[in-house]
């Protein structure tokens, strides 16, 4: 009678042990499968930077223009002052935003804007991988904020702010654009990664747009957002 019961005891036990184990383990993570267009031009971006490095200039005939949220007005009023730039060349796009805060509308200097600088991000793409319809970013850590040594605002003069970004990207990735099913899960020959480590340094040297942006009057809608 006993040993009748033990057995299904015993079997249960056994189970439960195996779905626990199942459960722990960590997920399996298939390779990607980006066709090989893809695949190629990732690499060969990887291997032209990783050695010498990427370099981005965001020059005077560029602007870090007023960025400004649809149905408000920027002024000294508003929260923050952030200003932004696309930099679009034969190797990449760039964007740029940085954020300050108000105190320096009207008061465009050096020591204004490191006292009122709050954090930058970047956003870098490959050129070619933006032609074949792949939204691939450069990761380089997330935001880099006001003490961080990565980012450094070195002065401003002749109407231009001089600052360098300098991190190093850790990995390539994206995903082709449009290409999972709403609500479906991203097939992979619709993904790309890749771990790397590529030195990356944005320079600038551009004149930041000052004054109000009102994104609350319909003629400025296409600047806002």
């Amino acid at each position: 009678m006993n040993r009748r019961l033990a057995l299904p005891v015993l079997v249960v036990s056994l189970m439960g042990l195996v779905a626990s184990t199942t459960s722990a383990a960590p997920p399996l993570r298939l390779p990607d499968a980006a066709p090989p267009a893809v695949t190629k031009a990732v690499d060969a971006f990887v291997a032209k930077h990783t050695k010498a490095g990427l370099h981005i200039r965001v020059g005077p005939k560029d602007m870090l223009r007023i960025h400004c949220p649809i149905g408000v007005r920027c002024d000294k009023a508003y929260a923050y002052r952030a200003v932004k730039h696309t930099t679009r060349n034969p190797d990449v796009h760039a964007f740029s935003y940085l954020s300050f805060s108000t105190s320096i509308i009207g008061k465009l200097d050096a020591t204004s804007l490191q006292n009122a600088f709050g954090h930058m991000y970047a956003i870098v793409r490959p050129a070619e991988l933006v032609k074949l319809g792949w939204d691939v970013r450069l990761d380089s850590g997330d935001v880099f904020r006001k003490g961080d040594p990565k980012f450094t605002i070195v002065g401003y003069s002749k109407g231009r702010l001089q600052a360098r970004l300098k991190t190093t990207v850790t990995r390539v990735g994206g995903h082709k654009k449009l290409c999972a099913p709403p609500g479906g899960r991203m097939p992979a020959k619709c993904m790309i990664d890749r771990k790397v480590s590529i030195p990356m340094t944005i320079t600038f040297d551009v004149p930041v747009e000052d004054g109000v942006l009102d994104c609350k009057a319909p003629k400025n809608r296409a600047r806002c957002g």
